[in-house]
């Protein structure tokens, strides 16, 4: 028998999203999405970043690589196009417990997504939005509630980003 707080949401549906997004969204004329690595976790599985707009207020240069962890594939793939607009950062799931957020990521996804919805063209043409839907996809494979792949809490590890056990 298993008991859990909330319905499952798995790592495996979440890069699925992300793909079919990516794909949907490809080369659509009113909605600029371009999904890109963010960096890998510990134990090597994808962190993806959605960055969701309009074409309005597109420069002709792309972000930068910041360092060599992260954005480890905008060698193969470019980084998105820089603009002139107001970010807007989204994250899910430091918490692998924290499944309801995933459901709720989902559906803010779908009206940020939605062609024929103003308040959604109003927020694209007003903002970017930078969307990294799971933060912690190693505890999220492994069942964890609170912890990463290793073990650790990471909202106790904000304050000291290097002291992962290795």
């Amino acid at each position: 028998m298993y008991f859990a707080l909330s319905y499952p949401y798995s790592f495996t549906r979440m890069i699925e999203l992300v793909r079919r997004l990516s794909e949907d969204y490809r080369s659509d004329p009113d909605i600029y999405l371009q999904k890109e690595v963010l960096t890998y976790s510990i134990e090597g599985k994808p962190i993806p970043m959605l960055t969701i707009t309009s074409h309005d207020g597109k420069t002709s240069v792309s972000e930068e690589r910041i360092s060599n962890s992260l954005f480890p594939e905008c060698i193969i793939e470019n980084r998105p196009f820089k603009f002139k607009k107001p970010v807007v950062i989204v994250t899910c799931r430091v918490h692998p417990g924290e499944t309801p957020s995933s459901y709720a990521l989902e559906g803010f996804l779908e009206f940020l997504l939605n062609r024929t919805d103003v308040r959604a063209a109003l927020l694209r043409k007003l903002f970017s939005f930078i969307v990294v839907p799971m933060m912690n996809p190693d505890g999220v494979y492994k069942g964890m509630h609170r912890m990463d792949g290793l073990g650790q809490n990471l909202n106790r590890l904000y304050n000291n980003a290097q002291s992962h056990k290795q």
